[in-house]
């Protein structure tokens, strides 16, 4: 893995040292160019898109042949963003049916196990779901508007749905398994 990092990093200060001397050739141009001094920007130009063209398929060659051995394993900074948002995400203190409050995790975990069990195994629900029912949906901030959450609900229309496939880009592929959109 090193060769390919030390392989990538000649490549980049090759494609960088074009660029300079493109930039320095561009601003030593007169304002009426010769032919010659014409040529030699094209031929940098033409070379620095060479190489970026070789970097950018060793790149993607490298990135799909580490997919492929490693899977969708998840990178430092999904692992980080997975932290911050268990952290931000979990209960430090709750109030419990009777009026006290606890920090413990454990009667935390209970009382959360309770109301979703009456919550979603009861067919009549008590007075007791109905309230906890209640309690939650006050605590709720809509994120959409009723508008919104009524054209989720509903099935897309075959007009959708063809728009959707053919505004798909044309001869790629849309996921790992190699299908094409004209496939669709």
């Amino acid at each position: 893995m090193k060769v390919k990092q030390r392989e990538q990093s000649i490549q980049i200060s090759q494609i960088e040292e074009l660029g300079k001397k493109l930039k320095a050739c561009h601003e030593a141009l007169p304002p009426y160019p010769s032919d010659v001094q014409k040529a030699k920007i094209f031929q940098l130009e033409t070379e620095k898109r060479k190489r970026e063209h070789i970097r950018d398929r060793l790149v993607r060659v490298w990135s799909r042949a580490k997919y492929l051995s490693q899977g969708d394993a998840p990178t430092k900074y999904f692992l980080s963003l997975h932290k911050k948002q268990i952290v931000q995400h979990h209960f430090s203190k709750l109030r419990l049916p009777n009026g006290s409050e606890t920090t413990c995790k454990t009667a935390i975990m209970k009382e959360a196990t309770r109301v979703f069990l009456v919550l979603f195994t009861s067919e009549n629900r008590t007075h007791e779901a109905q309230r906890d029912i209640a309690f939650v949906n006050s605590r709720l901030k809509n994120k959409i508007s009723d508008a919104q959450g009524t054209m989720l609900e509903e099935m897309p229309s075959a007009t959708e749905i063809q728009d959707a496939l053919f505004s798909f880009p044309k001869g790629k592929a849309l996921g790992i398994d190699g299908t094409s959109a004209e496939a669709l």
